[in-house]
């Protein structure tokens, strides 16, 4: 703003005065706004630099904490892994422990039926047996049909007739034992005729 060095002289003095003051006072007023503003604008930009501080604050807890979780996931994925694989280890145990058990269960259906066909054999044997028992008792005392010829001892059994001979003063090569041997089989014998290496003679009897 400029000033001239005008005096005001004359009628012109008084009305200019009031012109003045309105402009002066504009002025002013201006400026007050000016410094309104300039305050407003500095508290603005100290709450932006705090915003800004808080900002970073955050940005860095943030970084912190993807640091945190980056470090959590690469844990939990190793622990995975590690799940997985003793998942298969658990699943080959399993498919395993399946085979052997189906294995057991075939051989237990195998020993289960050789078991019933013992069983079967067994009870066939019993029968048997109680059937051949049944038969000894019943031919106790008794012999089968046939003819037979058999040498004696005592009495003959029922249903036999005893025959009896005999050979006497057998004449023999020599009297030793390569000709004649003495022997006994029940009522039978083959004797020497007085004592035996001594004479050439014997009997048979039965």
């Amino acid at each position: 703003m400029t000033f001239s060095n005008a005096i005001f002289k004359g009628p012109q003095a008084p009305q200019c005065l009031p012109a003045l003051a309105l402009y002066l006072q504009k002025q002013e007023n201006l400026l007050q706004a000016v410094q309104n503003d300039l305050t407003t604008t500095k508290s603005e930009l100290k709450t932006t630099k705090n915003d800004l501080a808080t900002t970073k604050n955050d940005l860095r807890d943030t970084k912190k904490d993807l640091t945190t979780t980056t470090n959590d996931l690469a844990t939990i994925k190793s622990a995975l892994k590690t799940t997985k694989n003793d998942l298969a280890t658990t699943m080959n145990a399993l498919k395993t422990t399946q085979n052997d058990l189906a294995i057991t269960k075939n051989d237990l259906a195998n020993t289960k039926n050789n078991l019933a066909t013992t069983k079967q054999d067994l009870t066939s044997t019993k029968h048997d047996l109680a059937a051949t028992k049944t038969q000894l008792q019943q031919a106790i005392g008794k012999w089968p049909a046939g003819q037979y010829c058999i040498l004696a001892k005592g009495p003959c059994p029922a249903g036999f007739t005893r025959s009896s001979g005999h050979m006497l003063a057998i004449n023999m090569y020599s009297h030793t034992p390569t000709y004649i041997k003495t022997a006994s089989f029940g009522d039978s014998k083959i004797a020497c005729h007085g004592p035996c290496g001594r004479f050439t003679s014997g009997y048979i009897t039965y």
